[in-house]
């Protein structure tokens, strides 16, 4: 029997294997497809996308973080990390002061928090002790009026935990606390950056931003012009934020008041205290106004 006789008479045979299998795949994903539901396009629309950025080992801060969920949730939210483990530390962008006080004091900013961060690079925000210090004994404008003058502020008292735990939310973006209280690279390169930038306007509390920056290769974000000149001067990377919000905003809140104390200090220049109003509106931009 010749090759052509042999396929001719398997030939049944073979073509009854092929429908029996066709039909065994075709049932096998029939009952797939009815035992999964497809994913549709707009069932995506409430899934919140957080920048995960991996630090090293942290733990959740108990104190702003009271009404978290499970540790897989992906809502953004307040981490300590651990000081002694500085070295560890990403580059990312350090908050000053007088950030997390123009954040308590424009709701603008809170509502348009995530906007600014979607121009930043992805990286982490850190928070510092520091500023948890410097919120002490320090109240936030009584009304529009005490804002736009500028000048010593009567309101409540400042809340350093309650605008911290606000953060998160309105950066779309997990916050990164650090207590530097007792971290003794920071507090070595401060002492000697103060001495050799004192004369460009740097200060104690400030200089502590400015070590940790450059300890983590971070950029500072500041209000404050003596610190830019000092992170210039020191090589840090430093954004001025006031120019930065007005850059995205357009207009910043930021730029809203310093048009109407412009236009204050024209119509009544008597309520200013001229000398003082000076000194204190330095003084704010490094987080010190009272």
């Amino acid at each position: 029997m010749n090759l052509f006789e042999i396929i001719k008479n398997k030939l049944p045979l073979l073509i009854s294997l092929f429908r029996s299998s066709s039909k065994s795949n075709l049932k096998i994903q029939s009952s797939v497809s009815e035992g999964q539901k497809p994913i549709q396009i707009n069932e995506l629309k409430n899934v919140k996308l957080v920048k995960t950025i991996s630090l090293g080992k942290s733990e959740l801060y108990p104190k702003f973080s009271e009404n978290l969920t499970e540790s897989t949730d992906l809502t953004p939210r307040v981490i300590i990390l651990n000081q002694n483990n500085i070295e560890n530390f990403q580059p990312g962008y350090v908050f000053d002061s007088n950030i997390l006080m123009h954040f308590e004091d424009y709701e603008d900013l809170l509502k348009n928090g995530h906007k600014l961060v979607n121009k930043l690079d992805n990286k982490p925000i850190y928070v510092l002790s520091a500023s948890k210090n410097e919120f002490q004994n320090k109240k936030c404008p009584k009304n529009t009026f005490e804002l736009n003058r500028d000048e010593h502020f009567t309101g409540k008292k400042r809340n350093f935990e309650n605008i911290l735990n606000k953060l998160p939310s309105s950066l779309k973006s997990n916050i990164y606390y650090v207590n530097i209280t007792k971290c003794q690279e920071v507090i070595d390169l401060a002492k000697i950056l103060l001495p050799d930038l004192r004369s460009w306007g740097l200060h104690k509390a400030d200089s502590q931003f400015l070590s940790f920056s450059k300890l983590t290769k971070s950029t500072l974000i500041t209000c404050d012009k003596a610190l830019i000149n000092s992170c210039n001067r020191a090589r840090c990377g430093v954004i001025d934020f006031a120019c930065f919000s007005e850059r995205i905003l357009q207009p910043s809140p930021l730029t809203v008041r310093e048009r109407n104390t412009r236009i204050l200090r024209k119509v009544h220049p008597s309520i200013f205290e001229s000398k003082n109003h000076r000194i204190r509106k330095s003084h704010y931009r490094r987080g010190g106004l009272n």
